[in-house]
């Protein structure tokens, strides 16, 4: 062994030396022997044998390293990458591809792009100075996630047949970086929040959501105060400003987005945030659905809560992406939440103390109430004021400083009401209190009432000092309400009205004295009683709980209703009945204010009764007539059937009011109604539409002929004879009819036409019944369009005055004129008087055209007067319309005076009829025209009632004979017809009474003669003039005289 180990030494030393080539050139040169070489070859054999042996061992050795390196390589947690000398990522183990996105084989494209060159810089520093180079990266992760790592770039040893080649290791710092980061944000926030003033919160609030928004790479941040059932938008940060949120409201109504404020509050409960669309499983579709229309991808809310109570919500928007939160991050965000609610609240309960503070101030400032201190002075003033709140200056009108300077308040207290004061304040011991009421002078003159409470307290000091603590309360509005309600008691009690206060029950707490009067109920028997004693039966109970329903509602009812007395009377009443509130706004009583309307009740139904119903027969009247028309002209159209309508105008009820009173004339009417009525079937309705006009509606025409027979029905009925008292009258009527559907349509239509046909029969004579029909409607249309024509004809002054003569007829001499009214239409040219005076006299144009006629009559003297013509009476005519008028004599005597005109230069003609209308009356008027010089006479004698009596008292100078009784005496007849035997009767009557016989409508020779021979002289006619025009007379009057005609 030791000679093996001597030659190993020798054959490694051979080796280093390099003795072996030198060994071959010695041989070579001969200086070596083969024996030596072969010795030195065996030597270097056998360390070649070792050497293989080792060599042997050293590759075994080699390869279990080599495979250990490789299992640690690839199995090392940490990622690790193999680059080649130009960057190409050539091998990476497991962990590098679990982390990295290597879908790229170039280095540096595992950078984020802005990193890129930091890896660029490490691989040339490495491949340089072969050293090993660390950097801090941020690199793209495997899921597009962005990692931030340290690299450790190191360079293989290299050989001399292969380029350099690089290990990198990298060690994941994205957690450590994002707890440093999360760390120094709330650092940051929580050192904003330590070093605000409570004026700086907003701003600080708004630069928390900024560095909120940015470290979470959010695109909004939004807080949300809660009020009542809104929260209210109060700070907003927006990543870019000009793209804003739409879903940032300044208050979100819970109808607008209803998950939002409802899941907060339900969060409330477990105090954890709120996500709706993002990724996460717990996410609904519904979420999804609600956000996405706002523009939203994903929304973190966040319950802000303070002492258990939700205040507020944090909103984290994201507008792009749906993000996901980590539990990390909630609770990062839990943690700022806090912050801010700790600081909301704060900022809230800083304001309110501010607010109560001001508050508090402003109180002390206005309010009435005033609180004082005094100290006792131990002189003769006793207390001085030390110290008293400013609202002394609103109850005094005296400042702090001039109530101080005075010693206190005293000085303010009313002489009447000092003494009080100062003996309880003087008597007050240690603990004791004192209450009373003064009246205070205020500066301005007025006097306030207060109520003042002291209270006496020995103060332990050295000395012990004796101090008063007080109050003072303004009660000048007290007062003032409860002289007010002292007042309203006495206007309660002496009201007029009815006054009842109930509770909720209806139980009776007061009833003032007026209730007592109109029930019969004293207060103690009424009092305690539901209001249902005093209903009546009358009244339904639906109307009770109408009643009941609208008070309990709280609205008011008003109406009427029949209520109970005491002693059982049924009277009306008419209630308001409202609730009263209390001083909460609840129904707390009921009041009703009454009256007790019976005689108005009355009063009403007997109205009722009097618009539907003439009072003098009881039938209906006008009104309640046109209802019954409508009615059945209903129902005939309905059933096709006719109606008949009977207009019926009475006789001679004037003449029978005037004779024998109009007791006798109600009572004639009240029995023609009652025998009209007993002609009446179920259909029919009688009406009396007021004088002597009624109506009878036949409700069920069968054919023209049955109205035929119901008018002669009447006037037979009518023919009997009416016993009036002692009197018998007899009385007949004229009757008009229209038909349905013949002659009208409509209720006004049938009316007017009954009332046309009335007017033509009462035109033909009396017991007369007549049709309508269209010739009958013209005619009255024409004498309708020839009234508006003569209204404007006396406006526009187209009446003028012509003048007939009336003359002695033996011979010619003019006695008097008559003045003649005559009508010169532009259009229709001269009109009749026979036309146009009696629509005067029917229309009441009468009184515009008989003052215009004596008008005229009058002037015309004055005129031929100073023309020097003589001058003759003039007669004018007075209708029965201006005979009756009140002061007649004083507007005759009105126009003469005017025209200084002479009583006896004018005559009056009144018409027979006229008179008789009210005998008495026109015998008192004509009376009076007499006794002023007016000659009188009565025009168209034999005409009407030709009544001796009455004529006996008349007060006429003149009869007129009417020319109807001339017009029937001729030569043939030679004056023995009934015409001239009646004109010969009242030629006698006149030289009987000793009255002037004036025959008018003398137009022949023989009548004439005729009147010559019977002892009549004066006359007027065409024989002997016409009618003439004031010029075309006047050469007459000059003469004196007309001419007669020989024959």
């Amino acid at each position: 062994m030791a000679e093996l180990s001597s030659l190993r030494e020798q054959a490694r030393q051979i080796l280093r030396d390099h003795r072996f080539e030198s060994t071959i050139t010695h041989y070579n040169r001969g200086d070596l022997s083969l024996d030596q070489l072969l010795e030195e070859l065996h030597i270097y054999h056998a360390e070649l044998l070792i050497q293989q042996d080792a060599l042997r061992d050293s590759h075994a050795v080699n390869d279990l390293a080599l495979a250990r390196f490789v299992r640690l390589y690839y199995e090392l947690p940490l990622p690790a990458l193999l680059l080649s000398w130009n960057g190409l990522i050539t091998d990476a183990n497991a962990a590098a591809g679990n982390t990295l996105a290597l879908n790229r084989k170039l280095f540096t494209h595992i950078a984020n792009d802005h990193h890129v060159p930091v890896l660029e810089k490490a691989l040339f520093e490495a491949q340089s100075t072969g050293k090993a180079v660390c950097a801090e990266v941020s690199l793209r992760g495997k899921d597009k996630g962005r990692l931030n790592a340290d690299l450790i770039l190191i360079r293989l040893p290299e050989s001399e047949s292969k380029e350099p080649e690089f290990v990198c290791t990298i060690v994941d710092q994205t957690e450590r970086i994002a707890q440093l980061n999360t760390q120094q944000l709330l650092a940051d926030i929580s050192s904003l929040f330590v070093n605000s003033h409570h004026r700086e919160i907003d701003t600080v609030i708004a630069q928390v959501l900024e560095q909120i928004g940015r470290f979470f790479k959010l695109d909004c941040c939004h807080l949300y105060r809660l009020n009542a059932d809104r929260f209210d938008l109060s700070h907003t940060w927006l990543a870019d400003e000009n793209r804003a949120c739409s879903a940032h409201q300044p208050s979100i109504p819970a109808e607008h987005f209803p998950w939002w404020p409802l899941q907060i509050e339900d969060s409330d409960r477990d105090r954890r945030p709120i996500t709706a669309g993002t990724t996460s499983p717990s996410d609904t579709r519904t979420e999804q659905e609600r956000i996405r229309p706002n523009g939203l991808h994903s929304r973190l809310a966040l319950p802000l809560i303070s002492n258990g109570q939700t205040i507020g919500a944090l909103g984290l928007d994201a507008l792009d992406f749906p993000r996901v939160w980590s539990d990390e991050e909630i609770r990062v965000l839990r943690m700022i939440g806090e912050n801010i609610a700790s600081i909301l609240f704060r900022q809230t309960t800083e304001r309110e103390l501010l607010a109560s503070e001001a508050r508090y101030r402003k109180v002390t400032s206005i309010m009435t109430d005033v609180a004082y201190s005094c100290v006792s002075t131990g002189g003769e003033e006793g207390y001085r004021v030390e110290w008293i709140t400013e609202s002394i200056l609103n109850l005094t009108g005296y400042d702090v400083r001039e109530v101080l300077a005075r010693g206190g308040w005293r000085f303010a207290i009313l002489p009447e009401d000092l003494k009080t004061f100062d003996t309880r304040i003087q008597t007050l011991e240690h603990g004791q209190t004192s209450n009373c009421e003064l009246r205070l002078r205020h500066k301005d003159g007025s006097v306030r009432w207060v109520r003042c409470a002291t209270e006496c307290a020995l103060q332990s000091e050295d000395p012990p000092i004796t101090r008063l603590y007080g109050g003072l309360v303004d009660v000048t509005e007290q007062k003032a309400r409860e002289s007010e309600f002292e007042r309203l008691v006495l206007v309660l009690e002496q009201s007029p009205s009815i006054v009842l206060i109930t509770d909720l029950n209806g139980t009776v707490e007061y009833a003032n004295q007026k209730f007592c009067e109109v029930t019969g109920y004293s207060r103690e028997e009424i009092r305690g009683q539901h209001v249902d004693v005093l209903k009546s039966d009358a009244v339904p109970c639906h109307m009770i709980r109408e009643v009941w329903r609208h008070v309990i509602r709280g609205q008011s009812w008003r109406g009427e209703f029949q209520n109970r007395k005491k002693s059982g009377e049924i009277y009306w009443e008419q209630a308001l009945i409202t609730p009263l509130r209390n001083e909460h706004g609840h129904i707390s009583h009921f009041v009703k204010l009454a009256e007790d309307v019976s005689d108005k009740k009355a009063l009403s139904e007997q109205l009722t009764y009097l618009i539907h119903y003439d009072p003098l027969t009881g039938l209906p009247n006008r009104a309640l007539m046109r209802e019954r028309i409508d009615r059945a002209l209903a129902s005939a159209r309905r059933n096709g059937h006719g109606l008949a309508l009977l207009s019926i105008d009475l006789d001679k009820l004037k003449f029978i009011n005037d004779t024998l009173g109009h007791a006798a004339g109600d009572r004639l009417l009240r029995e023609v109604g009652r025998r009209l009525q007993s002609l009446l079937s179920d259909e029919d309705t009688l009406a009396r539409f007021g004088g002597d006009n009624f109506f009878l509606l036949a409700g069920r025409l069968r054919q023209v002929q049955d109205s035929v027979g119901l008018a002669e029905q009447v006037n037979a009925i009518l023919d009997e004879q009416v016993i009036l008292d002692a009197d018998r009258a007899r009385i007949t009527a004229c009757i008009g009819i229209s038909l349905y559907p013949e002659d009208a349509s409509s209720t006004d239509e049938l009316i007017g036409h009954a009332d046309a046909a009335l007017h033509i029969a009462k035109g033909e004579g009396r017991r007369i019944y007549r049709f309508y029909t269209p010739v009958l409607n013209r005619r009255l249309l024409e004498q309708f369009h020839l009234e508006q024509a003569l209204r404007i004809g006396l406006e526009r002054g187209e009446l003028v005055l012509k003048y007939q003569p009336r003359v002695d007829i033996t011979t010619g001499r003019i006695l008097s004129l008559e003045a003649l009214a005559r009508w010169h239409h532009p259009e229709l040219g001269l009109v009749s008087p026979s036309r146009f005076i009696p629509i005067a006299e029917s229309t009441g144009l009468i009184l515009d055209l008989g003052p215009l006629v004596l008008r005229e009559a009058c002037q015309q003297i004055q005129r031929w007067q100073s023309a020097g013509v003589p001058i003759v009476p003039i007669a004018v005519n007075l209708s029965a319309n201006e005979l009756y008028q009140e002061d007649l004599t004083h507007r005759i005597q009105d126009i003469m005076s005017a025209a200084h005109v002479e009583p006896e230069q004018l005559e009056f003609e009144i018409t027979e009829s006229s008179a008789m209308r009210s005998i008495d009356q026109a015998i008192s008027i004509l009376n009076q025209l007499r006794s002023r010089g007016f000659a009188l006479s009565i025009d168209d004698f034999g005409t009407g009632y030709a009544s001796l009596s009455y004529l006996n008292r008349l007060p006429m100078q003149a009869i007129k004979i009417d020319r109807s009784f001339l017009a029937e005496i001729d030569g043939k007849l030679n004056g023995h017809s009934q015409g001239a035997a009646i004109v010969k009767a009242i030629i006698g009557l006149g030289s009987n009474l000793g009255i002037h016989i004036i025959a008018e409508g003398v137009e022949t020779q023989a009548q004439r003669n005729f009147l010559i021979d019977h002892g009549c002289n004066v006359a007027q006619g065409y024989l002997f003039a016409w009618p003439l025009t004031a010029d075309e007379i006047e050469p007459l009057l000059r003469a004196g005289r007309v001419e007669i005609p020989d024959h």
